[in-house]
């Protein structure tokens, strides 16, 4: 019996993530090299972002990743623990951001991954009033 350190275990967990998620972000980079979110174009800062987390049962299927600058990658995990922690202020502080760093079509697109998020993570279509609440954005 041969017994490997944890810490080795770990760096090849490690590694392992780091290739495939390199892999991932190559193709998803070769077929939009700009950010879903604002539109910034430059291919060596974007990051891949899972739609809803491997953490909570997401995988590395191309619906689940999306690319996104760092700026909006950040915005879209701090809007996440919002929704998850049921932050009671959580409209204001998103409506708050958006209308001081986002164009219309950029908070649409960002509610629309929000969406995505809540109807992939829960298995079922989010109400009007979930919506709203989570992304302070209603099409009508």
């Amino acid at each position: 019996v041969v017994l490997i350190k944890p810490e080795v275990i770990w760096k090849v967990i490690c590694d392992n993530r780091r290739n495939e998620s390199n892999r991932i972000k190559k193709s998803l980079v070769s077929n939009n090299s700009k950010c879903e979110v604002c539109g910034y174009e430059f291919a060596p800062v974007l990051q891949i972002h899972h739609i809803v987390p491997i953490s909570q049962g997401g995988d590395n299927r191309s619906k689940n990743i999306v690319c996104l600058c760092p700026n909006c990658h950040k915005t879209l995990h701090y809007i996440y623990r919002l929704i998850r922690n049921g932050d009671e202020y959580a409209n204001k502080k998103i409506m708050r951001y958006a209308e001081e760093h986002l164009t219309p079509s950029q908070h649409a697109r960002l509610g629309n991954l929000v969406e995505r998020y809540l109807i992939m993570s829960v298995r079922r279509e989010p109400t009007e009033g979930e919506l709203i609440d989570a992304i302070g954005y209603s099409e009508n």
